[in-house]
């Protein structure tokens, strides 16, 4: 009872800064190419499907891939962190040719079902007492600092493994991509930078 009681207390007032992914589709030829095979047979000596892949190339390129990407990871992302304990929203907010900017923002924290998975039970049950005790003793700063120094680290963990880890998942699906994560504070530049080198091409 205490540890619920303590898991709802550590999710309130979650106060967050949002950080965004910047995600630039490299190449998305194989995974064109791959689909295409798929559903076109080979045809007389594979001319069917090479006149097809070549179609399809010039059709699907890589700025209408991440575009579709960009969508994709908008649900799929938050499904799969929620089952970590971490509630959070993202959208698409540009999109220029295979650039794509996505805006994260973790919403809630179910700070017991986290430390569960992340650092096991006792752990968890260790963390949930410590909190109720500074209930108890009305310590509201020690549960504020607390509070506050989940919230950095959790939002640090994820941009630095969903970084990691969506160029990894896309590879997996033959695009080539990479994914930098910036703070709210750190985009800005960053994003100009990517335009600029985006129009000198």
């Amino acid at each position: 009872m205490a540890a619920a009681t303590a898991a709802v207390a550590a999710n309130e007032n979650i106060s967050c800064e949002p950080f965004y992914l910047n995600v630039v589709v490299v190449d998305s030829s194989a995974a064109v190419e791959t689909k295409v095979e798929e559903k076109v047979g080979k045809g007389i000596f594979g001319l069917k499907q090479k006149a097809a892949v070549a179609m399809a190339k010039a059709v699907v390129n890589d700025e209408k891939i991440a575009g579709k990407l960009a969508e994709k990871l908008v649900d799929v992302v938050p499904a799969a962190v929620e089952e970590m304990g971490i509630g959070l929203s993202m959208d698409q907010k540009f999109q220029k040719g295979p650039f794509v900017v996505l805006r994260v923002h973790v919403d809630s924290i179910d700070t017991d079902t986290l430390l569960r998975s992340a650092k096991g039970a006792e752990f968890a049950d260790t963390f949930s007492t410590m909190l109720e005790c500074f209930r108890t003793l009305g310590i509201e700063q020690g549960l504020a600092t607390v509070k506050e120094q989940v919230n950095t680290k959790v939002t640090e963990s994820l941009m630095e493994k969903l970084a990691e880890i969506l160029p990894q998942k896309l590879a997996e699906n033959q695009i080539e991509a990479t994914c930098v994560a910036m703070s709210a504070q750190d985009q800005a530049e960053y994003f100009y930078e990517q335009i600029s080198a985006l129009d000198g091409q």
